[in-house]
């Protein structure tokens, strides 16, 4: 018999701490090697954490809600093959036992206990208390987690269904004036993290902002002919995001800066385009996925992907491979009925293309015959820049042509 520790995996290189979810090992129970044994979270979603070797489990360094670095030891394994790995908890490297035993047995409990009852997080209790559900009532939320765990997604969901009311058929009636103190809520998880890059890109990149108006009745009679073909062979709807995806990823070839960062004084060029585009989530956070390598995809494979990843964002099931690696951002102000606005840069992104809502508008049409007015499905496209990186030059040729490829869209392009 040997002793193996297993440390804290690297997420990704902008991951440096998770926070403790749950053990889905007890102390003493048996674990096979790639077997799930721990659930983390980042800033962005929840993940689980797989054992490295075969063996029981003997002892836990770190707790539920604790947060731990990267590379610091998670758990103690007693392997059946000998191996013997850092008898040193404190330690981020592996190193070998020497001459040591393991005679006592951690007491730490299991969130989720033998008798089979079902697990609820400190944040979903919490959720529940706050929102006066009971243990029964919250045993019937139907979980979208690992082992069907209802996570915070689930019951603020099951909260906003519950809290639904009929519209009323006759005059409403005003309710009466509540005078009282304002309610506090710490943020969650998400919204600081979000707050805080937010801050971090408003105080690191100097922020250009330039608009244009961009004729889409092309793409909007494309879309109307091939929408329904579309959702009957792939089973998934044929939106305009991966539309702009498609068209931003080909251009960016043209303009390699926009898919840079800066490091210091040092311009990084990426040579992979990897596009990301804003998922609004139920718990009105927003979430980034992102899709790699989309100068190589077809139309429809971008549009099956982003299906695939809207889909993973809703049920708080995306990983940190999805959510990590953008180049360069997109996102849909449309999608909520605005017309335009000024996107925060994405760091260490140097841009970000805003669409906004597609509307039909009188326009100046000029014809041979002279000019004549006509009804026409126009739209504004956003782009910020930084400045530091970025001149007005590049920036406003960059959504020129974004937009010429909308005025220009082929109606009879098959997918």
């Amino acid at each position: 018999m040997g002793k193996s520790i297993i440390n804290m995996p690297a997420m990704g290189e902008s991951v440096h701490e998770v926070v403790v979810v749950e053990w889905l090992k007890a102390i003493g129970e048996e674990v096979e090697e790639d077997e799930d044994i721990l659930q983390v979270s980042t800033d962005k979603v929840d993940t689980d954490i797989a054992s490295e070797f075969k063996g029981k489990v003997l002892e836990y360094f770190v707790q539920p809600n604790e947060t731990v670095a990267v590379g610091k030891p998670l758990v103690r394994i007693e392997t059946e093959d000998g191996q013997t790995v850092s008898e040193n908890p404190n330690s981020s490297t592996t190193a070998p036992f020497r001459n040591t035993t393991h005679t006592e047995k951690s007491n730490v409990p299991l969130n989720r206990n033998s008798e089979n009852k079902p697990f609820f997080s400190p944040l979903v209790r919490s959720i529940a208390q706050k929102e006066n559900i009971s243990l029964e009532e919250l045993k019937q939320i139907k979980g979208t987690g690992a082992e069907q765990r209802v996570t915070k997604v689930d019951i603020l969901n099951y909260v906003s269904q519950k809290n639904t009311k009929p519209k009323p058929t006759s005059q409403p009636i005003l309710p009466p004036v509540i005078h009282g103190k304002p309610t506090i809520e710490p943020m969650d998880r998400i919204r600081r993290e979000t707050s805080r890059r937010m801050v971090e890109s408003r105080d690191t990149a100097v922020h250009v902002t330039s608009f244009i108006e961009a004729d889409a009745s092309a793409l909007v009679a494309w879309r109307e002919k091939y929408k329904q073909a579309f959702f009957d062979k792939f089973g998934a709807k044929l939106t305009y995001t991966p539309v702009f995806l498609y068209i931003i990823a080909r251009l960016l070839k043209k303009f390699p800066l926009l898919n840079a960062s800066i490091e210091g004084e040092n311009i990084i060029v990426k040579k992979s385009i990897h596009t990301g585009f804003a998922v609004a989530l139920p718990s009105n956070n927003l979430i980034v996925p992102v899709v790699k390598n989309a100068d190589r995809l077809t139309l429809t494979q971008i549009a099956i992907e982003v299906q695939n990843l809207v889909g993973k964002a809703k049920n708080n099931q995306l990983t940190q491979e999805e959510v990590s690696g953008g180049t360069y951002t997109l996102s849909n102000l449309g999608a909520f009925g605005n017309v335009m606005g000024t996107p925060i840069i994405l760091q260490p992104q140097v841009a970000i293309l805003a669409v906004g809502r597609i509307q039909k508008k009188p326009v100046v049409i000029e014809t041979e015959l002279g000019d004549t007015i006509g009804i026409r499905s126009n739209l504004f496209l956003s782009h910020s820049f930084d400045h530091r990186l970025i001149d007005g030059m590049m920036g406003g040729s960059f959504i020129q042509e974004v937009a010429q490829v909308l005025n220009q869209f082929n109606a009879s392009l098959e997918l």
